[in-house]
């Protein structure tokens, strides 16, 4: 799978957040490893580096009256203070995003608020998907924290605290339009890659001509499985066409309760459906082809009997 590919001119911006902890640099770097055509924003802070993190690369380090100016001179789409640091966000990728570049962006709760207002408020020919990633519990994030804080006990519990309220918030927010829980970062980086790759196959269904071209293809697809599975069932005997429903009937549970899974808790809001304006997922295609051919075949079928003598 090559996540984030499109073949319009259009890029593409993936906002992700997390709890702190939670793994979202990790498997943002995962992702950009596998997928060189994605790019990451490289963000500013006023932090001290952490062991292994260098300049340009996983942040901009600069000092408080630096990271001031640059604000001052809107150069970021987002700013916030964060646990006693600084974070802004660089405004300069748009302009590669809008020539066809795809970038993921990391952020806390507000910055992807605050950019998502500022996308459709000023940069509505930027598409982006906001993406959620947690953990199963305060006890994970504070194993994954103690190495990390092992030598400063107030920061450690100023982090759970923050976990603790991010959490609550997004819960009862839902403001994020895809959740992923991060309890096995292979396991992990493939939902994030399928969600990129689903996601820009819809902005890409929104071109007509595509459009008609993939309900032919899931027309053909679906009559073709439908026919092999007809003539593979003849010949067979009442017990074994029975055992051949049942098989069938366990895969399309599975199949449905993994993508209730990958869609996530928000898929009743539109995350698993709808996530923008005249934009198609795979299930809106294939319903749509059975509604037309249902129509058509069904009008012919009147009309033989009318000509039937």
């Amino acid at each position: 799978m090559v996540v984030g590919k499109s073949h319009t001119n259009s890029g593409k911006l993936f906002i992700i957040s997390a709890p702190t902890g939670a793994g979202k640099t990790t498997l943002t770097n995962l992702i950009i490893s596998r997928h060189p055509h994605v790019k990451r924003a490289v963000t500013y802070t006023t932090r001290k580096p952490r062991p292994g993190e260098s300049h340009g690369v996983d942040y901009f380090f600069v000092s408080e009256p630096e990271f001031l100016a640059l604000k001052d001179g809107k150069q970021f789409l987002e700013t916030t203070k964060y646990d006693q640091s600084w974070y802004g966000s660089p405004k300069d990728i748009l302009d590669d995003v809008e020539n066809g570049a795809f970038y993921i962006i990391i952020t806390d709760w507000p910055g992807a608020q605050t950019i998502s207002h500022e996308l459709r408020s000023n940069h509505s020919s930027i598409n982006f998907e906001t993406i959620w990633i947690t953990v199963t519990s305060n006890k994970v994030l504070a194993e994954r924290l103690k190495d990390r804080y092992a030598h400063d006990t107030v920061a450690f519990e100023r982090r759970l605290q923050l976990f603790d309220n991010e959490i609550k918030r997004e819960e009862e927010a839902r403001f994020f339009s895809h959740h992923v829980t991060n309890d096995n970062l292979e396991e992990t980086y493939e939902k994030l890659c399928l969600i990129m790759e689903l996601t820009t196959m819809k902005f890409e269904v929104k071109t007509p001509s595509l459009l008609l071209f993939l309900l032919a293809a899931s027309c053909f697809t679906q009559f073709s499985c439908s026919a092999i599975s007809i003539s593979g069932s003849s010949g067979r005997t009442e017990e074994e066409k029975t055992s051949l429903r049942a098989d069938l009937a366990l895969r399309r549970q599975k199949r449905n309760e993994r993508r209730a899974q990958l869609a996530g808790p928000n898929r009743k809001l539109g995350s698993g459906t709808h996530t923008a304006k005249n934009s198609y997922t795979g299930k809106d295609i294939i319903n749509a082809v059975k509604g037309f051919f249902s129509r058509m075949f069904g009008r012919q079928s009147k009309e033989t009997k009318k000509t039937t003598p």
